[in-house]
């Protein structure tokens, strides 16, 4: 029974590790993270009016990113049908 216990509990605890790893993986490509690192040398108002060009499933969620911390002059963003929403300035 004891042998049991120990195998149930190391059983379970690499479930846990293989779910902190793959959370770990995902947080790490999240669209607002990665553009809100990219965009952390420039200082908001330092940026001239950008052209913004998204696309791919993720193209809102990073053009939103860019958007909140650049100014847009054009934008065009391309997504997956349902994964998009209105992103300021961009059509």
């Amino acid at each position: 029974v004891l042998k049991r216990l120990k195998e149930k509990v190391h059983t379970m605890r690499l479930l846990e590790d293989a779910e902190a790893i793959w959370w770990a993986g995902v947080n790490a490509v999240q669209p607002d993270r990665l553009m809100s690192q990219w965009l952390a040398e420039y200082s908001p108002n330092s940026l001239p009016p950008i052209a913004l060009l998204a696309v791919g499933k993720a193209a809102c969620a990073m053009a939103q990113a860019v958007a909140s911390r650049a100014p847009v002059a054009h934008g065009l963003v391309v997504t997956k049908h349902g994964h998009g929403h209105p992103v300021l300035g961009c059509r």
